[in-house]
């Protein structure tokens, strides 16, 4: 069902409530609706794939993006926040993230230019996460989904860093020389 509640014609990739519209009361009926709405969700990509792919790429930004919506949920007894106390709190959301992401990027290049081997952590890592941005690419993105990679993410980026540190420094030695 979330399948087809991402991949449909008036979708925009992310939650939708189409699920819960279903009144489904028994176990079989759940199964024939699941069925259902993916063979609606294959039908809409084979002759929407301009559409899809549009879908796709909402998905991966709000999915791996910066996108903050999530902070509307914090309140002041069960009111909202200023606007202005709401938009700086998502600035210091996407902010993490974009550092947490550069810092990752940061290491994978510095270990990919010095050839260094992947350790297991790091192929482990590269798998979840690769196997987890196609799933969000094709059922529903979002932000939350990314959230519980953040301490993975951190710990892959810091685990290497003196290696890096080590290797670059004895580049810049021969260098010297």
């Amino acid at each position: 069902m979330v399948f087809h509640s991402a991949n449909n014609e008036t979708s925009n990739g992310l939650y939708s409530g189409l699920p819960d519209e279903a009144k489904v009361d028994s176990p079989q009926a759940m199964l024939e609706h699941g069925r259902a709405s993916a063979e609606q969700a294959k039908a809409f990509i084979r002759e929407n794939p301009i559409k899809f792919l549009a879908l796709a790429w909402n998905k991966v930004l709000h999915t791996w993006g910066g996108e903050s919506t999530f902070v509307e949920l914090i309140n002041i007894r069960g009111r909202p926040l200023p606007g202005w106390l709401d938009d700086s709190i998502s600035a210091v959301f996407f902010f993490g993230w974009a550092f947490i992401v550069g810092l990752w990027a940061a290491h994978s290049l510095a270990a990919n230019r010095l050839k260094l081997p992947l350790s297991a952590i790091e192929l482990a890592t590269a798998i979840v996460l690769g196997s987890n941005f196609l799933v969000y690419a094709i059922f529903e993105g979002g932000d939350r989904h990314h959230l519980p990679f953040v301490p993975l993410i951190v710990v892959v980026a810091l685990a290497n860093l003196p290696a890096v540190r080590q290797s670059s420094a004895a580049d810049a030695s021969k260098l010297a020389s």
